[in-house]
């Protein structure tokens, strides 16, 4: 038996609506390649649901968006260890980064 039954959605009833953020996870492969040749980066970044996502390659470690291409090529002067930043965003406060 029910008591103090009251209908769903009535109109004095209130609904909140919790907002769900989507966050994406930046990551990436290259392959190893000799002086003189391109490095092909390939994302591999996760989109947690987000439908559509901004790539930021730093490839000198400056702070600055080198690249915005998904899969973006880089072509490196000298032989050596490169640190290469990738940043995945929907919009300014979803970020995931992922320094090699």
């Amino acid at each position: 038996m029910l008591t103090n039954y009251k209908p769903i959605f009535c109109s004095q009833d209130s609904i909140t609506l919790n907002e769900v953020i989507e966050t994406a996870t930046a990551d990436f492969e290259f392959d190893a390649v000799c002086l003189g040749e391109p490095v092909v980066f390939v994302n591999k970044s996760t989109t947690g649901g987000i439908s559509q996502l901004n790539h930021w390659w730093d490839f000198d470690e400056d702070g600055v968006n080198d690249d915005s291409n998904e899969n973006p090529t880089k072509l490196y002067a000298q032989a050596g260890n490169h640190n290469v930043r990738l940043i995945v965003q929907k919009a300014p406060r979803l970020q995931n980064r992922k320094i090699f």
